[in-house]
Protein backbone atom coordinates (compact mmCIF):
# COMPACT_ATOMS: atom_id res chain seq x y z
CA UNK A 1 0.00 0.00 0.00
CA UNK A 2 2.70 2.40 0.47
CA UNK A 3 4.37 1.55 -2.89
CA UNK A 4 1.11 2.31 -4.49
CA UNK A 5 0.81 5.20 -2.50
CA UNK A 6 4.46 6.57 -3.50
CA UNK A 7 3.29 6.00 -7.15
CA UNK A 8 0.15 7.87 -7.11
CA UNK A 9 1.03 10.85 -5.30
CA UNK A 10 4.34 11.56 -5.09
CA UNK A 11 6.76 12.72 -8.14
CA UNK A 12 9.77 11.07 -9.19
CA UNK A 13 13.03 12.17 -8.58
CA UNK A 14 15.39 13.71 -10.86
CA UNK A 15 18.03 10.58 -11.97
CA UNK A 16 20.54 13.07 -11.61
CA UNK A 17 20.34 12.35 -7.84
CA UNK A 18 21.58 9.07 -8.69
CA UNK A 19 23.92 10.11 -12.01
CA UNK A 20 25.13 13.65 -11.97
CA UNK A 21 26.66 13.12 -14.97
CA UNK A 22 23.33 13.07 -16.81
CA UNK A 23 22.25 15.96 -18.69
CA UNK A 24 20.06 18.41 -16.94
CA UNK A 25 17.58 18.21 -20.10
CA UNK A 26 18.01 13.96 -20.61
CA UNK A 27 16.81 14.67 -16.91
CA UNK A 28 14.08 16.73 -17.70
CA UNK A 29 12.78 14.69 -20.81
CA UNK A 30 12.68 11.34 -18.45
CA UNK A 31 10.88 13.36 -15.84
CA UNK A 32 8.43 14.62 -18.21
CA UNK A 33 7.74 11.05 -19.42
CA UNK A 34 7.14 9.95 -15.65
CA UNK A 35 4.59 12.97 -14.88
CA UNK A 36 1.77 11.79 -13.64
CA UNK A 37 -1.07 13.40 -15.75
CA UNK A 38 -0.80 12.19 -18.97
CA UNK A 39 -1.39 15.70 -20.39
CA UNK A 40 1.66 16.95 -18.78
CA UNK A 41 3.84 14.01 -20.83
CA UNK A 42 4.65 13.56 -24.35
CA UNK A 43 1.86 13.70 -26.72
CA UNK A 44 3.24 10.91 -29.24
CA UNK A 45 6.98 8.99 -29.95
CA UNK A 46 7.48 11.50 -32.55
CA UNK A 47 7.55 14.62 -29.99
CA UNK A 48 9.53 12.19 -27.70
CA UNK A 49 12.24 11.15 -30.49
CA UNK A 50 12.43 15.02 -31.47
CA UNK A 51 13.05 16.09 -27.74
CA UNK A 52 15.77 13.61 -27.50
CA UNK A 53 17.56 13.69 -30.89
CA UNK A 54 20.22 16.44 -28.83
CA UNK A 55 21.53 13.01 -27.12
CA UNK A 56 21.85 10.96 -29.72
CA UNK A 57 25.10 9.21 -29.62
CA UNK A 58 26.49 10.22 -32.67
CA UNK A 59 28.90 13.12 -32.32
CA UNK A 60 27.57 16.66 -33.71
CA UNK A 61 29.47 17.92 -36.74
CA UNK A 62 30.83 21.85 -36.20
CA UNK A 63 29.01 23.87 -38.66
CA UNK A 64 30.72 24.84 -41.15
CA UNK A 65 31.73 28.58 -41.92
CA UNK A 66 29.26 29.02 -45.03
CA UNK A 67 26.25 27.27 -43.29
CA UNK A 68 27.17 29.59 -40.31
CA UNK A 69 27.15 33.08 -42.61
CA UNK A 70 23.19 32.04 -44.57
CA UNK A 71 22.12 30.93 -41.19
CA UNK A 72 22.80 34.65 -40.03
CA UNK A 73 21.97 36.58 -43.23
CA UNK A 74 18.65 34.55 -43.21
CA UNK A 75 18.22 35.89 -39.47
CA UNK A 76 19.16 39.57 -40.10
CA UNK A 77 16.33 39.50 -43.23
CA UNK A 78 13.83 38.03 -40.86
CA UNK A 79 14.91 40.74 -37.79
CA UNK A 80 14.13 43.33 -40.46
CA UNK A 81 11.39 42.25 -41.51
CA UNK A 82 10.23 42.14 -38.01
CA UNK A 83 11.46 45.58 -36.86
CA UNK A 84 9.62 46.68 -40.28
CA UNK A 85 6.52 45.65 -39.62
CA UNK A 86 6.84 46.82 -35.82
CA UNK A 87 7.52 50.36 -37.00
CA UNK A 88 4.60 50.18 -39.28
CA UNK A 89 2.21 48.91 -36.59
CA UNK A 90 2.98 51.80 -34.10
CA UNK A 91 3.69 54.84 -36.86
CA UNK A 92 1.73 53.75 -39.93
CA UNK A 93 3.96 55.57 -42.01
CA UNK A 94 7.50 54.22 -42.40
CA UNK A 95 8.71 57.16 -44.58
CA UNK A 96 7.40 59.95 -41.85
CA UNK A 97 9.22 58.04 -39.12
CA UNK A 98 12.62 57.99 -41.22
CA UNK A 99 12.08 61.48 -42.01
CA UNK A 100 11.46 62.59 -38.33
CA UNK A 101 14.44 60.38 -37.13
CA UNK A 102 16.74 61.77 -39.89
CA UNK A 103 16.03 64.95 -38.18
CA UNK A 104 15.62 64.06 -34.39
CA UNK A 105 18.44 62.26 -33.19
CA UNK A 106 16.20 61.32 -29.96
CA UNK A 107 13.91 59.34 -31.98
CA UNK A 108 16.60 57.72 -34.38
CA UNK A 109 18.34 56.51 -30.71
CA UNK A 110 14.35 54.93 -29.70
CA UNK A 111 14.51 52.82 -32.65
CA UNK A 112 18.04 51.28 -32.81
CA UNK A 113 17.86 50.46 -29.26
CA UNK A 114 14.46 49.21 -29.60
CA UNK A 115 16.04 47.07 -32.58
CA UNK A 116 19.05 46.11 -30.35
CA UNK A 117 16.78 44.98 -27.59
CA UNK A 118 14.30 43.07 -30.29
CA UNK A 119 18.24 41.28 -31.94
CA UNK A 120 19.22 40.07 -28.44
CA UNK A 121 16.03 38.55 -27.47
CA UNK A 122 15.67 36.87 -31.02
CA UNK A 123 19.01 35.16 -30.51
CA UNK A 124 18.75 34.69 -26.86
CA UNK A 125 15.73 33.51 -26.51
CA UNK A 126 15.46 31.07 -29.45
CA UNK A 127 19.06 29.55 -29.01
CA UNK A 128 18.88 29.53 -25.03
CA UNK A 129 15.71 27.48 -25.04
CA UNK A 130 15.38 25.33 -28.21
CA UNK A 131 19.02 25.76 -29.45
CA UNK A 132 18.11 27.27 -32.75
CA UNK A 133 16.71 30.15 -34.39
CA UNK A 134 15.17 30.09 -37.54
CA UNK A 135 17.85 31.02 -39.52
CA UNK A 136 19.51 27.84 -38.13
CA UNK A 137 16.52 25.71 -38.37
CA UNK A 138 16.33 26.60 -42.13
CA UNK A 139 19.92 25.32 -42.38
CA UNK A 140 19.87 22.45 -40.04
CA UNK A 141 21.51 23.81 -37.57
CA UNK A 142 21.75 23.98 -33.41
CA UNK A 143 23.52 25.40 -30.66
CA UNK A 144 24.69 22.86 -28.22
CA UNK A 145 25.90 22.99 -24.67
CA UNK A 146 28.93 21.13 -23.37
CA UNK A 147 26.16 18.16 -23.13
CA UNK A 148 24.37 18.53 -26.23
CA UNK A 149 21.81 20.35 -24.47
CA UNK A 150 20.36 24.20 -25.19
CA UNK A 151 23.46 26.53 -23.93
CA UNK A 152 20.38 28.16 -21.72
CA UNK A 153 21.09 31.50 -19.74
CA UNK A 154 24.47 31.22 -21.71
CA UNK A 155 23.19 32.26 -25.15
CA UNK A 156 22.40 35.71 -23.67
CA UNK A 157 26.09 36.75 -23.44
CA UNK A 158 26.71 35.07 -27.26
CA UNK A 159 23.37 36.92 -28.19
CA UNK A 160 25.42 40.84 -26.89
CA UNK A 161 28.52 40.10 -28.41
CA UNK A 162 26.73 39.26 -31.61
CA UNK A 163 24.43 41.68 -31.71
CA UNK A 164 25.95 44.59 -30.07
CA UNK A 165 29.52 44.49 -31.66
CA UNK A 166 29.06 45.04 -35.12
CA UNK A 167 27.42 48.12 -34.61
CA UNK A 168 29.45 49.50 -31.92
CA UNK A 169 32.21 51.68 -34.45
CA UNK A 170 28.78 53.71 -35.55
CA UNK A 171 28.00 54.13 -32.28
CA UNK A 172 31.21 55.39 -30.82
CA UNK A 173 31.91 57.51 -33.94
CA UNK A 174 28.56 59.33 -34.15
CA UNK A 175 27.30 58.85 -30.90
CA UNK A 176 24.22 57.38 -32.21
CA UNK A 177 23.01 60.67 -34.16
CA UNK A 178 21.68 60.45 -37.62
CA UNK A 179 22.47 63.77 -38.52
CA UNK A 180 25.91 63.66 -37.59
CA UNK A 181 26.31 60.74 -40.14
CA UNK A 182 24.29 62.61 -43.02
CA UNK A 183 26.74 65.78 -43.27
CA UNK A 184 29.74 62.97 -43.64
CA UNK A 185 30.88 63.03 -47.32
CA UNK A 186 29.55 59.79 -49.23
CA UNK A 187 32.76 57.93 -48.55
CA UNK A 188 32.91 58.38 -45.07
CA UNK A 189 29.26 57.14 -44.60
CA UNK A 190 30.26 54.17 -47.00
CA UNK A 191 33.10 53.30 -45.05
CA UNK A 192 31.29 53.29 -41.88
CA UNK A 193 28.37 50.74 -43.46
CA UNK A 194 31.58 48.51 -44.14
CA UNK A 195 32.72 48.41 -40.22
CA UNK A 196 29.39 46.30 -39.69
CA UNK A 197 30.85 43.76 -42.02
CA UNK A 198 34.90 44.39 -40.28
CA UNK A 199 33.29 43.41 -36.72
CA UNK A 200 31.83 40.42 -38.16
CA UNK A 201 34.98 39.13 -39.23
CA UNK A 202 36.69 40.39 -35.88
CA UNK A 203 33.94 38.10 -34.66
CA UNK A 204 34.71 35.02 -36.35
CA UNK A 205 38.67 35.51 -36.26
CA UNK A 206 39.33 32.57 -34.17
CA UNK A 207 37.44 30.15 -36.30
CA UNK A 208 39.12 27.07 -36.87
CA UNK A 209 38.83 23.96 -38.25
CA UNK A 210 40.38 22.55 -35.27
CA UNK A 211 38.23 24.32 -32.48
CA UNK A 212 35.58 23.56 -34.46
CA UNK A 213 34.85 26.95 -36.26
CA UNK A 214 34.48 28.66 -33.07
CA UNK A 215 33.90 32.42 -33.55
CA UNK A 216 34.33 34.38 -30.13
CA UNK A 217 31.08 34.83 -29.02
CA UNK A 218 31.59 31.09 -28.90
CA UNK A 219 34.60 30.16 -27.15
CA UNK A 220 34.29 33.93 -24.87
CA UNK A 221 31.89 31.48 -22.43
CA UNK A 222 33.55 28.59 -21.75
CA UNK A 223 32.71 27.36 -18.36
CA UNK A 224 35.82 25.79 -16.06
CA UNK A 225 35.48 21.61 -16.99
CA UNK A 226 32.99 22.37 -19.80
CA UNK A 227 33.04 22.12 -23.27
CA UNK A 228 32.13 25.74 -25.47
CA UNK A 229 29.15 26.04 -26.64
CA UNK A 230 29.52 25.48 -30.65
CA UNK A 231 27.25 25.73 -33.67
CA UNK A 232 26.93 22.15 -34.77
CA UNK A 233 25.39 20.29 -37.98
CA UNK A 234 22.60 17.93 -36.53
CA UNK A 235 22.91 15.38 -39.62
CA UNK A 236 19.94 13.10 -41.19
CA UNK A 237 18.21 13.07 -37.37
CA UNK A 238 17.13 16.52 -38.28
CA UNK A 239 13.25 16.95 -37.70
Amino acid sequence: MQLLATVLEQHAPSPRKFRADIPRGLAAILLRCLAKQPGDRFKNYAELTQALTPYSSAAPTPATLGLRFVAGAVDQALLGVICFVIMELISGDFMTVMDTSARRSHVMWGWMLSGLVIGVGYFALLEGIWGFTLGKALCRLRVVGPDHSSPGWRALGRALMYVLLPPLPYWIAFQGDPRVYLNQPQAVQYLMSSTFLVALLVLFCTARRRNGFGAIHDLGHENPGESRAQHCNRGPNWR
